[in-house]
């Protein structure tokens, strides 16, 4: 079983981080979604999270806000 690095962590914990902001944005219509799905591939490229980046690397669409 593989444990994540500190590293790694920390890179896992500033994407989520900056993610929940977008989401917000979002969420109060501050942007688009297609500048959500933009928004958080550039994330996932910068910050190259274990987890958290396998949905934007793959296309996903924005999640479901309520």
């Amino acid at each position: 079983m593989s444990v994540m690095t500190t590293e790694q962590f920390d890179r896992e914990a500033s994407y989520r981080a900056a993610l929940a902001i977008i989401k917000d944005w979002l969420r109060k219509g501050f942007i688009t979604d297609n500048e959500y799905v933009r928004i958080d591939t550039m994330l996932a490229r910068k910050f190259s999270p274990v987890w958290g980046a396998i949905p934007a690397l793959r296309g996903a669409k924005r999640p479901e806000i309520t």
